[in-house]
């Protein structure tokens, strides 16, 4: 019995999907979480890294193929803020050939691109509180 989730791989035209990992929706061998996770982003690239948006831990976890914990890879644990190197619930994000993610800060009110190995992220849309203007947005979801 498995108590949580899997992430399933499907080809287009097959009949049966491959199991990527499975879930057990609470700590992800991350240390120090005392509630589940809201995941809300999901990205698995090209080498099978599987990337998740926690919405109440505000952070972006990775999963690796060969390994059996996450590892934090922009944001900080049960820091939310408005700093460079917080978010506030992170919504969907996107990975690049080169490992950048991108992720939908949806509380700051901006799109965050993180290089791979960094402390803080880079606003590269909004950050200029929420509203209407070409220099700022409205709660994001997507990138």
């Amino acid at each position: 019995s498995h108590d949580g989730y899997t992430l399933e791989k499907w080809s287009v035209g097959s009949t049966k999907g491959i199991t990527l990992r499975e879930f057990d929706n609470y700590n992800y061998g991350i240390s120090n979480k005392t509630k589940h996770s809201y995941n809300y982003g999901l990205y698995v690239d090209m080498d099978d890294n599987i990337y998740l948006s926690d919405m109440i831990y505000h952070y972006v976890l990775k999963f690796s193929p060969e390994q059996n914990s996450a590892t934090i890879v922009a944001g900080i644990m049960n820091g939310n803020g408005s700093g460079l190197h917080q978010l506030n619930e992170p919504g969907q994000i996107y990975v690049d050939n080169f490992g950048n993610i991108y992720i939908a800060d949806s509380l700051n009110h901006r799109i965050q691109k993180w290089t791979p190995g960094a402390k803080q992220g880079i606003t590269v849309a909004g950050g200029n509180g929420q509203g209407s203007q070409p220099n700022q947005l409205n709660t994001p979801q997507g990138v």
